[in-house]
């Protein structure tokens, strides 16, 4: 290798080493007092989660338990698994443009950018263990193999290929690309196991196999291989669906109903959606559900009617303490009121009976919808779990949108962590201290002495200003690309990389939707950074992603276009363009 090569390797692997350090000192911090949240995601670690059965057991959807329980048999602390995922996301992405532009210096960025990424730190999203700080380096993951996959046989920059049209004689071009789409797979499964509202991720992967298969089909290549191909081209969907549907598998086993969480799905979830859908003038976008509505389907289901202390219970205890006119139900805390309502009422100790009884329910209050005893609303609804909206409501949230949009794209919202794992001797908290691997006595190591916590938290300070500014550079970049495009197909030009540039606009507007969805719940909080906290462990990807792949769009008039070529002369699945 050129000593240039070197150079960067050694650069590289000092960074690496530089951010274990940072993790290793800020390291993740538990905080077991929140009873729903944190310290219930912990719970689904424990043996004991798969024998109690209680208003808990499923209110969320267990991914994040099962991959505490898995790093921790495989011999991880919190901090060091945490630091490989975010690793693995570097690389991936890394190699990600290696293999898009052939271009050394755009790679290492490309590696070093995610691997810094200052949302790593943040107390929040960053460095707090629950599921929400999983999604950037997730979704980095994610779109990295994503374009390491649709890069693969059929080059996304349209260069031409030096193979020729044939096929390599072997298998393993086959057998990389399965094992790529395979591994693509794998993220999106615990992305969708990690949330109850990770429906989202479906169109996305739909897109991504559909653009693959669209990629080979319009190839140049015999007919045979073509349908090879794009039989392959489903193997990302295959370690979704296993991952699936064993979770749903262990809970059939275990709690009696196949599903990955009752307080969104099945019976239960279904009852909520019903009531949302209650024509009331009383449902704003902050009370979803007025005490009117639940007096409505009351009245219309016998099976609820003869259970009055059902009724008082929704309106008296937990959230609505003391009275539903005091402390009415904001949001979708029906969904978590109506289990604690039910428990109080019956006892929750058998999930398949609390879908029976709701199962009864729910065609009662269908028949009071067929017979107009129950007026459904005419509002419109983004999902079942959402509040209805009208198209003036809707529009409302255009401008929310840009905001969650552009504080992603500039990371707006940023707080240090603290040092927040507790030395208290409560059971829950010394379980999760232990599993996380983490010395009960001594819950904040700071385990090199010349690196103190105080001096990390000014490095990832430091580092979330240099990002910010590193981002709006590129988003110049893009508008830059974005000009010369257009000039070019003004004046007729082929323009190299236009798949790629339309493929980057699609993610941009894919986060923007997703920014969307995410302020239809959030509004009613009232809160700018919670909408931050749910929305950008997925969009900040979702941006920097695409604003690197402008950037190196803009590199190829300063590259020589040799490189690719040379590039292309790989052992790999090539079909001519």
């Amino acid at each position: 290798m050129k000593a240039s090569t070197w150079v960067l390797v050694g650069v590289l692997l000092i960074l690496t080493a530089m951010r274990l350090g940072m993790s290793l000192t800020m390291h993740m911090n538990y905080s077991y007092k929140g009873s729903f949240d944190d310290q219930l995601l912990m719970s689904y670690s424990w043996g004991s989660h798969f024998h109690e059965d209680n208003t808990l057991s499923l209110a969320k959807a267990q991914g994040y338990g099962y991959w505490l329980l898995i790093t921790w048999a495989l011999g991880l602390s919190a901090d060091m698994a945490y630091f490989l995922v975010w690793v693995a996301a570097a690389v991936a992405v890394g190699v990600a443009f290696w293999v898009l532009f052939y271009n050394r210096w755009l790679a290492c960025f490309s590696y070093a950018y995610v691997l810094w990424h200052p949302i790593a730190f943040d107390g929040w999203l960053g460095t707090r263990l629950y599921r929400n700080s999983l999604f950037p380096p997730l979704m980095f993951l994610l779109l990295g193999l994503m374009l390491i996959w649709l890069n693969y046989g059929i080059p996304l920059l349209r260069v031409k290929s030096v193979n020729g049209e044939g096929w390599p004689s072997s298998g393993k071009a086959l057998v990389g690309y399965a094992i790529l789409g395979l591994l693509l797979g794998a993220p999106l499964c615990l992305i969708y196991l990690l949330k109850e509202d990770s429906v989202w991720c479906v169109p996305l992967l739909v897109a991504i196999v559909a653009v693959k298969i669209a990629m080979v089909v319009l190839s140049r290549t015999a007919i045979i291989k073509k349908i090879l191909c794009a039989v392959l081209a489903l193997c990302p969907l295959i370690p979704v669906v296993i991952g699936v549907k064993a979770c749903e598998a262990i809970n059939q086993r275990y709690f009696g109903v196949s599903m990955i969480n009752t307080r969104m799905e099945g019976e239960v979830g279904d009852f909520v959606a019903k009531v949302y859908q209650v024509d009331n003038k009383d449902q704003n976008m902050t009370i979803w559900t007025p005490e009117s509505s639940i007096d409505a389907v009351f009245n219309v289901s016998p099976t609820l009617s003869k259970n009055p202390k059902l009724l008082w219970s929704v309106k008296h205890i937990m959230f609505t303490y003391p009275d539903i006119k005091k402390n009415p139900l904001t949001g979708d805390f029906l969904t978590w009121q109506i289990r604690f309502a039910y428990d109080n009422t019956f006892g929750w100790d058998n999930e398949r009976s609390v879908q029976d009884f709701f199962k009864q329910v729910n065609k009662e209050i269908d028949a009071a919808f067929d017979d107009g005893r129950l007026k459904k609303t005419t509002k419109i609804s983004l999902s079942s779990m959402l509040v209805p909206r009208n198209i003036n409501e809707i529009m409302s949230l255009i401008g929310s949108a840009n905001y969650s949009w552009s504080d992603s794209a500039v990371i707006y919202y940023y707080r240090l962590s603290g040092k927040g794992n507790s030395s208290d001797k409560d059971d829950n908290n010394i379980r999760g201290l232990k599993r996380m691997r983490v010395d009960p006595g001594d819950p904040n190591p700071e385990p090199f002495p010349w690196f103190s916590f105080e001096a990390s938290r000014r490095v990832s300070s430091v580092d979330r200003v240099i990002y910010s500014v590193l981002n709006v550079l590129m988003i110049i970049a893009a508008i830059v690309e974005t000009i010369r495009l257009i000039a070019g197909l003004i004046r007729k030009i082929r323009m190299q990389g236009l798949l790629i540039y339309i493929g980057a606009l699609g993610l941009l507007a894919y986060a923007w939707v997703y920014c969307f969805s995410v302020n239809w719940y959030t509004e009613y909080l009232h809160d700018r950074f919670v909408t931050f906290f749910y929305s950008g462990g997925v969009a900040i990807p979702l941006i920097a992603v695409p604003l690197m792949l402008f950037v190196g769009l803009l590199s190829i008039r300063w590259v020589n276009a040799t490189s690719y070529s040379k590039g292309n002369v790989r052992e790999g699945l090539i079909i001519s363009q």
